[in-house]
């Protein structure tokens, strides 16, 4: 489920957080990718690891696919991706997070083979040229873990975040996301998370 063809579908597979105009899209990593079909990847040893400013924890990623062809229902598909306990992601990390943690997420062990068959019915797609709409929405479980967690409800404040991609576990982590404004990258930085911040922090 992992490996994609066009740029349309780095977006959809790979951004997984929700890009909008203000987050940055590392064309290199976005390159490597685009050269991959729907079964160039494995939902076992695939991964996302996640740089997340300081102040903030995530539980996982939610994550729900929708295919739709002409004259049929959607195929909804919905994975959870959780934290890969005592993995470390071999990644240069940038100057100024030498010693940031990177969390790194997975596909959830029982969820695999429905993702290897929904590769299959991807890849299917594909090669019949069967015209289909698809669509995806990851909402990252978040939570504060600071008070520092308060500065990203404000705009203005400059928080970066930094997402990389492996494809399996014979390939090397590529980077597809660097913004410096996270609250425009992720859509629930405010509502529920700015609550939380503010229950715990703010006195």
């Amino acid at each position: 489920m992992f490996g994609i063809k066009t740029l349309r579908y780095i977006f959809q597979f790979t951004a997984l957080l929700l890009l909008t105009a203000c987050s940055t899209l590392d064309m290199r990593g976005a390159y490597t990718l685009s050269k991959k079909g729907p079964m160039d990847g494995d939902p076992a040893t695939g991964r996302i690891a996640i740089l997340w400013p300081e102040g903030i924890d995530s539980a996982g990623l939610l994550t729900t696919f929708s295919v739709k062809t002409d004259g049929k229902e959607p195929r909804v598909e919905q994975f959870m991706l959780d934290l890969a306990e005592n993995e470390t992601a071999a990644i240069k990390r940038p100057k100024a997070f030498k010693d940031a943690d990177i969390m790194v997420h997975r596909v959830r062990e029982e969820d695999v083979e429905r993702a290897r068959k929904f590769q299959i019915f991807l890849e299917t797609l594909e090669h019949n040229r069967i015209k289909h709409r698809f669509g995806v929405h990851i909402f990252p479980l978040t939570g504060p873990t600071s008070p520092k967690a308060l500065n990203y409800c404000n705009e203005e404040t400059e928080a970066p975040f930094y997402v990389w991609f492996k494809l399996d576990n014979n390939s090397s982590y590529q980077r597809i996301i660097r913004t410096k404004n996270i609250q425009k990258a992720i859509r629930n930085i405010q509502g529920k998370f700015c609550k939380s911040a503010r229950q715990k922090y703010e006195q």
